[in-house]
């Protein structure tokens, strides 16, 4: 879908503006129209990072990588660009400063036509999606507190209005269970940690009053309505069929 996008744009400012947002995780348009040919260090593949919103909490700047997909697009931005020229997109700034602030530029209405010749359906929050997906990217392969360091947030506020659920989440954990038949996997399988509750095998078929484990089951990992519970840390003869004698290991406090 990137690609397409780059595919559309009418000149390398869009393309630039568009993997600001994508590639580099800049909020768009204010830290995109904010960001300064003197702020990318070439030598030492960095970009500072101005953010107007950041200044309010006296976060003004950010370090980041100069990421592999956002340099070959900042070169020929660079290549491009006008003698005398002190914002690498240049152009957008008139659209998106002024006195109706970063929330009512015309960008929006202009990106969305690129989204339409481009043969992709129209999204929600277009470009609040581009900084998104590249923070659920960067999640996926660096902790969290690195991640909201590079992109001037939170770790909470990346979960609540960031990190998404991608089909190559599904795609991992897929390929990851297909290994799980091997002897090792088994073997592990076959062995639970010591402290924890299992169920016994010998008694899962006694009779359990139905309703009677529901309201003290929260957080239980192991025991079901229709199973007693056994413990290995505890006496192998001793099983626990009411709420209130289970040990305290099946809340995950051992």
């Amino acid at each position: 879908m990137t690609q397409k996008l780059m595919d559309a744009c009418p000149d390398v400012d869009w393309r630039l503006f568009i993997a600001l947002g994508r590639y580099g995780g800049f909020r768009v348009p204010s830290e995109a129209c904010s960001l300064r040919w003197q702020d990318i260090l070439w030598d030492q593949n960095k970009i500072v990072v101005q953010s107007p919103k950041g200044e309010r909490y006296g976060k003004g700047e950010r370090i980041i990588p100069m990421f592999p997909e956002l340099r070959p697009i900042l070169e020929e931005a660079f290549d491009q660009a006008q003698e005398g020229d002190v914002y690498c997109v240049e152009k957008f700034r008139r659209f998106a400063v002024g006195k109706t602030g970063w929330m009512n530029c015309s960008l929006g209405s202009r990106f969305a036509k690129i989204i339409k010749r481009a043969g992709l359906t129209r999204w929600p929050r277009l470009f609040h999606a581009l900084r998104a997906s590249r923070e659920t990217e960067l999640a996926a392969e660096y902790p969290i507190h690195v991640v909201t360091a590079w992109l001037g947030n939170t770790p909470k506020i990346a979960l609540k209005h960031y990190l998404m659920t991608t089909d190559a989440d599904f795609d991992r954990a897929i390929r990851g269970g297909t290994d799980s038949g091997t002897p090792a996997a088994q073997n592990a399988a076959q062995q639970p940690s010591a402290g924890y509750c299992i169920v016994s095998q010998e008694k899962q078929k006694a009779p359990v009053k139905q309703g009677l484990l529901r309201k003290h089951a929260k957080g239980c990992l192991f025991l079901q309505p229709t199973q007693v519970v056994r413990s290995q840390r505890f006496s192998s003869r001793t099983c626990w069929s009411q709420p209130w004698q289970r040990p305290h290991v099946l809340y995950g406090h051992g």
